[in-house]
């Protein structure tokens, strides 16, 4: 675009540019800030591209887009404003922004350009402030924050550790333990390697036997008790008999 056409281009004024386009992004601090963005065709497959922030004067150029005749990105520049020349760009389509001292990237790589009238598809992978909803901790112990912004984070993860004889730690209080010389160090690792097993969030431990075995035991206990006890008693009805005879 040229510095007299530049100079009328006026965001208030849709004459003065060819299409435009609002899409939300996150500072750094999460501040929401809108940010429009106008396309102003130069040429047959040539544009221009502006960013403006509301409370900006005048749209900064960004550069400018070259399409191929299938209609995808061929070449793309970046301006610079403080020397006045466009340089080609490092990345096809990648435009820098700078907002509250936060940069950020505006992607044009995979803009098409057909004989049709726009269609946008915005995404962004910036968010606003979020206030922790939950966490989770997976099978594999990965620690993961949810936050009532859509946002998910891995905080850190869960690690196991397995000694040589478990019967060699020494207690120190409160279920901790510390390892001695008789229970080797400690092999540290992921859960679910090697004989380490694997993590159950939000799971009570119960016992590692198997119940039905152990109520087999306990009913041939039973019935082994009741057999002895009838044994001593009809023993004692006999020792009985025999002294009421000797008598």
């Amino acid at each position: 675009m040229s510095d007299d056409a530049y100079a009328a281009f006026k965001p208030t004024d849709p004459t003065t540019y060819t299409h435009s386009t609002t899409t939300t992004v996150y500072t750094a601090q999460g501040k929401e800030v809108g940010v429009q963005t106008f396309y102003v065709k130069l040429a047959d497959n040539t544009w221009d591209v502006y960013a403006w922030q509301g409370g900006a004067d005048k749209p900064a150029k960004l550069g400018g887009l070259t399409f191929d005749s299938k209609g995808q990105v061929q070449a793309s520049t970046v301006y610079d404003s403080a020397t006045a020349t466009s340089t080609p760009a490092t990345t096809k389509g990648e435009f820098g922004i700078t907002i509250d001292n936060t940069k950020m990237a505006l992607d044009l790589g995979s803009a098409t350009q057909y004989g049709s009238k726009f269609t946008v598809r915005v995404s962004q992978d910036g968010r606003g402030v979020g206030q922790l909803l939950n966490y989770s901790v997976a099978e594999d112990g990965i620690i993961t924050a949810r936050y009532n912004n859509g946002n998910s984070k891995v905080l850190g993860q869960v690690v196991l550790a397995n000694f040589r004889s478990i019967n060699g730690l020494h207690a120190v209080g409160n279920n901790q333990w510390l390892e001695t010389s008789a229970s080797g160090s400690a092999e540290i690792n992921q859960p679910g390697v090697g004989v380490l097993g694997s993590l159950k969030s939000s799971s009570t431990e119960s016992a590692n036997i198997d119940l039905t075995l152990e109520m087999i035991k306990m009913i041939s206990a039973q019935r082994s008790f009741q057999a002895a006890a009838e044994m001593m008693r009809r023993q004692d009805e006999t020792m009985q008999t025999v002294v009421n005879i000797g008598r």
